[in-house]
């Protein structure tokens, strides 16, 4: 799904110990973790149907609310994730804004793996 010479996502930057607290803490039953699972896939679908659209208004929306559920996994590269998708919408390339919400999409496939 991503361009060799685009943006990637690299799931090595992830903090592995930060993810294993967050999961340890916060994702504290299987009821709660299939929660957290669900709001993944739910955000990764509403991106994919807003990219298909290319609907900047209610991307810079979806990125306001999907980074405030990222920012709870307290990973500084998810979050800069988001703020370069962001970034890349207000700069007005359909393409770029493309690539880079390609990236998030395998970050959320990433994350539901996890």
């Amino acid at each position: 799904m991503q361009a060799a010479t685009g943006p990637q996502f690299l799931g090595d930057k992830l903090d592995a110990a930060r993810f294993s607290t967050f999961v340890a803490e916060v994702l504290t039953t299987p009821a709660v973790r299939a929660q957290f699972r669900q709001a993944l896939h739910d955000d990764r679908r509403a991106l994919l149907q807003l990219l298909a659209a290319h609907e900047v208004p209610a991307l810079a929306e979806w990125c306001h609310f999907a980074g405030g559920a990222i920012s709870m996994l307290d990973q500084p590269y998810l979050t800069s994730l988001i703020q370069s998708f962001r970034d890349r919408l207000r700069a007005g390339d359909p393409a770029e804004a493309r690539s880079a919400g390609e990236v998030l999409v395998v970050m959320y496939d990433h994350l539901v793996a996890a």
